[in-house]
């Protein structure tokens, strides 16, 4: 009688023991419970379970990853000329366009010297970072744009205030012309 308990099914001479059906059918269970929510997350009924988001964007279900991206809008003075926005706040970053030298104020270019105009643009990187929800001290690095290159160390003297301690890291190029008549254009991206 103890072998006939332990001993459910005989198939085709095959002896299948209690432990075994009790893995093969928590098995199949299993195998139900997941195809139910996979069916359950295309029909978008569990939509909070349909992907993992994170501040950096989201892994979707499928396994594409969607970066989120916002425009970030602030009163620079400075209106493109082209499409392009002042600042994309995208994984983790904030990037932001090409700054010039224009007052906020009266959307005027700042007329003077290259410190003038290096600070006025540091300025409008500023407040783009500061609509974005960062600020200079999260800086991680700068493209410098400059119409002469002998201008390098009064540039350097400004841009070093804006930086203190740990600047971020750089390039400086010596360009032909910019967009409009201005000596300096940076552009920038920092951490969130």
């Amino acid at each position: 009688m103890q072998e006939v308990l332990h001993t459910l099914h005989t198939l085709d001479g095959i002896v299948v023991e209690k432990s075994c059906l009790w893995l093969i059918g928590s098995m199949a269970i299993s195998a139900f419970l997941i195809f139910g929510q996979i069916m359950l997350l295309r029909s978008g009924f569990l939509r909070n379970w349909d992907s993992t988001s994170t501040i950096f964007g989201r892994f979707t279900f499928r396994g594409r990853y969607i970066m989120n991206r916002e425009v970030i809008q602030a009163g620079t003075g400075s209106k493109p000329v082209a499409p392009y926005s002042p600042g994309i706040k995208a994984g983790g970053f904030i990037h932001v366009s090409g700054q010039v030298p224009v007052d906020s104020q009266s959307g005027e270019i700042v007329a003077g010297d290259i410190e003038e105009q290096t600070r006025q643009t540091l300025e409008n990187i500023k407040v783009v970072l500061e609509a974005g929800g960062s600020s200079m001290n999260k800086v991680v690095k700068c493209t410098v744009f400059l119409t002469d290159i002998s201008e390098f160390s009064r540039m350097n003297e400004v841009y070093s205030s804006f930086f203190p301690q740990d600047p971020p890291a750089r390039s400086t190029i010596e360009v032909s012309k910019l967009a409009i008549d201005i000596k300096v254009e940076i552009e920038a991206v920092a951490v969130v």
